[in-house]
């Protein structure tokens, strides 16, 4: 195999590894649609990212402080990540900016880990489920979106009085 074909092969694998991810990916977003309308909250806000990430931490804790103090660290953390990238051309910020990074790493896994733990909790789900949901939180949502039998009990798992639901129009 010489060169051109190697890379004419290399450039294909490529293009079809990324219409997959981009497939799982909407196949992603449409099942957290269905489990926010399983909560009774607005399917769309999956589509918007730090919106969904809000939505997502209000059904999981089912109070708004923390969920914006969550998505706010996600917020910060994550685009510290994305700001130390930039940074690295830089040799004398390079160390206190790989720390940064790292820290900035631990809190985002730490946070997101966090709420995926209490979002499988408010769907009513075992604890290994839970568990589970830390780590593999892509396909948990997906089997928990297109699974029937999914429904939403509350914030931390734990039920609402009928008097205290309110509809997602009011949000």
């Amino acid at each position: 195999m010489d060169l051109g074909e190697f890379l004419f092969v290399l450039v294909y694998a490529t293009t079809a590894i990324i219409y997959i991810l981009f497939i799982i990916l909407i196949i992603y977003v449409v099942a957290k649609a269905k489990l926010y309308d399983k909560a009774g909250d607005k399917g769309w806000a999956a589509l918007i990212p730090f919106y969904s990430y809000f939505r997502f931490s209000k059904l999981a804790v089912g109070n708004y402080i923390p969920a914006i103090v969550y998505t706010s660290l996600w917020a910060v953390c994550l685009m510290m990540n994305i700001t130390v990238r930039f940074m690295e051309d830089y040799p004398n910020a390079a160390d206190i900016l790989e720390i940064i990074s790292d820290i900035g790493d631990v809190v985002l896994i730490g946070i997101t880990g966090f709420v995926s733990y209490y979002f499988g909790k408010a769907y009513g789900k075992s604890k290994l489920w839970n568990i589970l949901m830390i780590f593999f939180n892509g396909i948990m949502i997906i089997i928990m979106g297109f699974n029937k039998n999914t429904q939403y009990v509350g914030p931390k798992g734990v039920p609402q009085a009928a008097d205290n639901i309110r509809p997602y129009t009011e949000y």
